[in-house]
């Protein structure tokens, strides 16, 4: 398991930015990467990243807001993006095989939606049936969708854990 920049000697990626498309959907891009997930002198791994990290970027809207989300597939694989526990319309859902066709190497999926719940949301692909690969590689992201009247607080944290195996 790892826990980006809480190990000893480790350090915390940046948290990436999220590209957005001048017609205001925000891209999140799907690709191999080479990242070292421990201290030196752990090798570096080759990873799936979003955005070039590993976990992915944060995304938030506001409750009552539509999520509009570009889905660029550049791994070997043929991939779908679904947000765990947002109730969804089936299209929109991201199973691959089931709600989707997925996604394919080179190709890109438009994601449309208004989540109807506030809360925090793990984004990874899905497609029942086919390899874990991409998950295990480290395609994970999250969506934060926040309250329409948040609560004052001092901060908020975001803290993926997740575990790789490799060989």
């Amino acid at each position: 398991a790892s826990l980006l920049g809480l190990g000893r000697g480790a350090r915390a990626q940046p948290a990436p930015s999220v590209e957005t498309a001048p017609d205001g959907f925000r891209v999140l891009r799907a690709a191999p990467a080479r990242l070292r997930l421990r201290p030196e002198p752990a090798p570096p791994l080759d990873m799936w990243a979003f955005d070039g990290a590993v976990p992915g970027p944060t995304i938030r809207v506001r409750q009552g807001e539509e999520v509009r989300l570009r889905f660029v597939n550049d791994t070997p694989r043929p991939l779908t993006l679904h947000a765990h526990g947002v109730r969804n319309a089936s299209p929109m859902d991201g199973v691959g095989g089931l709600s989707q066709e997925p996604v394919g190497p080179g190709a890109s999926f438009d994601y449309r939606f208004m989540p109807p719940d506030a809360g925090t949301f793990l984004i990874r692909p899905l497609n029942p049936g086919s390899s874990s690969e991409a998950s295990e590689r480290g395609l994970t992201a999250v969506l934060v969708v926040e309250e329409r009247d948040p609560p004052a607080v001092d901060a908020e944290h975001v803290l993926v854990v997740d575990d790789h195996r490799f060989g």
